[in-house]
């Protein structure tokens, strides 16, 4: 043989004829060994052009484009397939020491098991910049490496009294599981490699790696927020989201996933006291002994079974265990905490973003946004670690335990049959995902028809072409009907499909334990676990297609959220960044420049001073620029030239909070909170007292209509957006809200333009007054209101064309005193006509 005769001393035949040719099983192992090694070698001298630009790549810190940030689930795919084909050489390397098994078993495991390490460690070194590694040669020859071995030890199956005979199942059984996902891997380096040749560098271009930010080389902006991420980095980030910070939460989450470990023991062991608790009848039946009998009637594997059940669940008879429902609600105040910090986290993120932000965003489709991708990150996890986790954890399991305890084949049997049954679940899934959205469309359709033609009503008796709807209603009923028979037909080819797959695999499995039986290797209770396991495996299996559809879900859901959270705000404080002290409250805009996009021009070499203390108006056309210039203060906006100051400092080297503290608002268009009165102006102080607001409200000539108009008073509940009240109320709440805050600069924004002349005099009144321990910046439209600024600015085109005094603008005849003529003719003409 030219190998050492104590390296392949075993106990195994001294030859076996495979192929018509007499090989020992040391020759198998060894060959084997040799094939390995020579194709794990052949894959790493081809793919070393590769391995140098992947580590260039990773230095430069670029990746290949991709269109996903993160390692893609083909890649994560393999590594964890090379990873638990290693695992399991390793296992079977340690077992063979313990059992002191021949040196060329040892030799075999272990040189099988550092080779995949070395496949899972390059891969996974390289799906971080998506560079691809072509292990072809090696999976190719691993192949037939591992089914020359499982057709060696099957024919060896029994023949051999020194292995002991769980080992040699065992044996089979994790050869066949090598050989299944050697086949898997091979699959995936075509995917992978499609179009490439043996070490040939892919020719894709270059992107930025996973985690940085890229720039919109137009716009300057970050893109990292609008690309996607692979299924891997949305689940681990999910993971980390849920993962609680609390130690007393964590210590929990930690309780429940043994609770699910200790799960999976009972689906195991409950089919298997079933089993000696049958065969402990059956004994008896035949009269045999009762040495593990209690009372002299009772079998001790009853009451083992009794126990085991009651803490499964019914033993898998559909009911819910106590160990199910103690995981449950030991989960509930972690899966709380996980809603709870995602929540606040998306919320602040969101609220922490620019105006610019929210101007180009529908509120509605954000909201939709927020809520779904926070119920997907939160649901995504227990999904998986309850429900296709323990799945696929029973199946393997059971599989494994079936190899050991039963025949090989059976084990074979079951592993084939769900094999089959979850990836033809997902094809199937996918077909009637199609049909089920063909069935939406064709139900929108038809209730638009519907009420298309009953909002046009009239219309139709017009020109009486009822008969022409009724047919149009007709059809769109047709269309929906012919959709919704497609729909619900594929649920029953699912479970026809299903049910034709569970009885294959048990009417073979049966077959093969009735021979059993038969021959005396089997007993009854063999039969009864074979089936138990069977129909424990069912019920989860039912649910694959579900979990896979609600994963697609939730990946999407997280996609989206995934997106909004990778925006960046455009206003942030700068590093360092002081808190802003007003003591003068003097206003400069300095030759201040504002693109709202590039090219889009709204204020050109703006500049102007006001001295604290005094009032300063913006009067102008529509669109000149007025509402920006105050928005600019409150730095919703950053200037594309120039500066804002307020007492010489620049506004953008203080603080956002403290800027906006300084500062208050009354806006033109008035949103109130769908709360009280009182809550509404007191959110311009949240700590100011009930006496505090109703001071602001009598300044701001609100508090007698409070009193007398509403029933309830402070306490009235302005509804949505405060549409209880009317426009010039909404504006005096407003009004009042600002003066409680009482800032050291006062921004109006067309803020009389809902009052009527009296209210509007009232408060000009109680303005005047209050200006001038502040300074005001107001945009007026009536420039009668604004005749006693201190100074005036008129903006044309989005530049200050006119600047001064009422009298010293009407001195010079230019654009402020055409604009003051014509109000005074317009209120010349009204007083006429009245």
């Amino acid at each position: 043989m030219g190998l050492p005769e104590q390296f392949c001393a075993s106990p195994y035949p001294d030859s076996l004829f495979i192929l018509n040719r007499a090989v020992h099983p040391c020759v198998v192992d060894v060959t084997s060994v040799g094939l390995c090694l020579l194709g794990l070698v052949v894959s790493v001298l081809t793919c070393l052009p590769r391995l140098k630009h992947a580590a260039a790549l990773k230095k430069q810190g670029q990746q290949l484009k991709h269109g996903q940030q993160g390692i893609s689930g083909l890649e994560a795919g393999y590594v964890v397939g090379a990873t638990f084909v290693a695992v399991l050489h390793g296992t079977l390397a340690i077992s063979s020491v313990v059992l002191r098994l021949p040196p060329f078993h040892i030799i075999f495991h272990v040189g099988l098991c550092a080779s995949w390490l070395v496949v899972a460690r390059l891969s996974l070194s390289c799906a971080k910049v998506h560079m691809p590694l072509d292990f072809r040669p090696f999976t190719f020859l691993l192949i037939i490496a591992y089914c020359w071995s499982l057709e060696t030890t099957w024919s060896l199956y029994k023949e051999t009294e020194g292995f002991p005979l769980p080992f040699q199942r065992s044996t089979i059984w994790t050869l066949l599981l090598q050989t299944v996902v050697s086949m898997l891997l091979a699959n995936l380096d075509f995917k992978m490699n499609r179009g490439t040749w043996l070490g040939a560098v892919p020719p894709e271009g270059y992107a930025q790696l996973a985690g940085g930010e890229t720039e919109d080389m137009e716009t300057g902006k970050s893109t990292a927020g609008d690309e996607q991420h692979s299924w891997i980095v949305l689940f681990w980030g999910a993971c980390k989201y849920v993962w609680p910070e609390d130690p007393w939460l964590q210590a929990r989450a930690v309780f429940a996933f043994i609770l699910l470990l200790s799960m999976r023991f009972l689906n195991l062991a409950v089919p298997i006291l079933f089993k000696h608790m049958v065969d402990s009848f059956s004994k008896e039946e035949a009269g045999g002994s009762r040495t593990s009998y209690l009372a002299g009637w009772l079998p001790v594997y009853v009451l083992l079974y009794l126990g085991a059940a009651l803490f499964q669940g019914g033993a898998g008879g559909g009911t819910v265990g106590i160990i199910s429902n103690l995981r449950s609600f030991i989960w509930v105040p972690v899966g709380q905490d996980a809603y709870r910090r995602i929540s606040l986290h998306v919320f602040s993120h969101v609220m922490d973003l620019d105006l610019g932000f929210h101007l180009t965003r529908k509120t509605g489709e954000v909201i939709k946004q927020i809520e779904r991708g926070t119920n997907a990150m939160q649901n995504i996890l227990s999904t998986v670690m309850f429900s296709i986790l323990p799945t696929c954890i029973d199946v393997l399991a059971a599989s494994t335990y079936l190899a050991q305890a039963l025949e090989p084949s059976i084990a074979i049997t079951t592993f084939i049959t769900v094999g089959s049954y979850i990836p033809i679940t997902i094809i199937i899934t996918e077909w009637r995902g199609t049909l089920r959205r063909e069935m939406n469309n064709t139900d929108q359709v038809k209730s638009a028809r519907a009420t298309d033609a009953l909002l046009n009503y009239e219309t139709v008796k017009y020109f009486t072409n009822e008969e022409h709807e009724r047919s149009q209603y007709a059809r769109a009923i047709d269309n929906y009907q012919k959709a919704e028979f497609k729909s619900v037909t594929s649920i029953n080819v699912l479970n026809t499909v299903q049910s034709t797959i569970m009885w294959v695999g048990v009417s073979m499995g049966l077959l093969v334990c009735s021979k059993g039986v038969s021959k005396g290797e089997l007993s009854v209770g063999d039969v009864v676990l074979f089936l138990s396991l069977m129909a424990q495996l069912y019920a989860p299996l039912n649910f694959f297609g579900t979990y896979y559809r609600v994963i697609q879900q939730y990946m999407i859901d997280m996609e989206n959220l995934w997106q909004l959270l990778g925006k960046r705000t455009n206003i942030e404080d700068k590093p360092g960044a002081k808190d802003l002290v007003v003591q003068r409250g003097d206003v400069a805009y300095q030759n201040v420049t504002y693109e709202y996009e590039p090219g889009s021009v709204v204020l050109q070499n703006v500049s102007f001073t006001v001295p604290g203390g005094h009032t300063i108006a913006f009067v102008g056309a529509t669109g000149a620029g007025k509402s920006s210039i105050t928005r600019l203060i409150f730095r919703f906006y950053d200037v594309t030239k120039g500066a804002v100051c307020i007492d010489g400092m620049d506004i953008r080297d203080v603080t956002q909070q403290s800027l906006r503290r300084a500062v208050g608002m009354v806006p033109q268009d008035i949103v109130l909170f769908n709360d009280t009165i009182m809550q509404n102006i007191r959110y311009g102080c949240l700590d100011a007292s009930d006496d505090d607001v109703i001071k602001a409200a009598e300044a701001a000539c609100i508090h007698e209509a409070i009193t007398t108009r509403f029933p309830r008073g402070y306490d009235t509940v302005v509804g949505e957006r405060g549409l209880r009240l009317s426009g010039g109320e909404k504006q005096r709440v407003a009004f009042a809200r600002a003066l409680l805050k009482n800032p050291h600069i006062l921004v109006l924004d067309e803020a009389t333009s809902a009052l009527d002349t009296l209210t509007e005099r009232k408060i000009q009144v109680a303005l005047h007054s209050l200006r001038k321990a502040r300074t005001t910046l107001i945009v007026a439209h009536r420039l009668s209101t604004i005749v006693d600024a201190n100074i005036i600015a008129v903006l044309h085109l989005g530049e200050v064309a006119e600047l001064g005094t009422h009298q010293e603008l009407l001195s010079k005849g230019g654009l402020y005193a055409d604009m003051w003529q014509k109000q005074l003719t317009g209120l010349s003409g009204e007083g006429s006509s009245s």
